[in-house]
C-alpha cells in the first residue's frame, strides 16, 4: 500500500491522523482516524500534527469514505471538545 501522505513511498506506519493517540480511548483507533504513511512523512510532515495537516487528513479521509459518513463518525465520538474540519 503506498503512502496516503505522499502517494511515493510504501506506507508502513500508521498514524492518527486527526485525533491523537490516547491509551484510555480506544474509539480514536478506529480506521477514519488511522492513515497509511511512509516512515518519512511520518517523521517530516505529519509528526507537527498542525491545523493544516489536520484539515488535509480530513480531505483524504472524505475522499475515502465520504464526507457525511466522516461527519456522523466525528459527531459520535464522546470528546470533550471537538475541532471541526469542513
Amino acid at each position: 500500500m503506498k503512502c496516503e501522505w505522499c502517494h511515493a513511498r510504501e506506507a508502513k506506519e500508521k498514524h492518527h491522523c486527526l485525533i491523537g493517540r490516547d491509551i484510555h480511548n480506544p474509539e480514536l483507533d478506529d480506521p477514519h482516524n488511522i492513515g497509511d504513511v511512509c516512515r518519512e512523512c511520518h517523521r517530516q510532515w505529519i509528526g507537527t500534527g498542525g491545523r493544516l495537516v489536520k484539515e488535509s487528513w480530513w480531505k483524504i479521509k472524505c475522499e475515502q469514505y465520504g464526507e457525511a459518513e466522516m461527519q456522523e463518525w466525528y459527531s459520535g465520538l464522546s470528546l470533550k471538545v471537538k475541532e471541526r474540519y469542513w
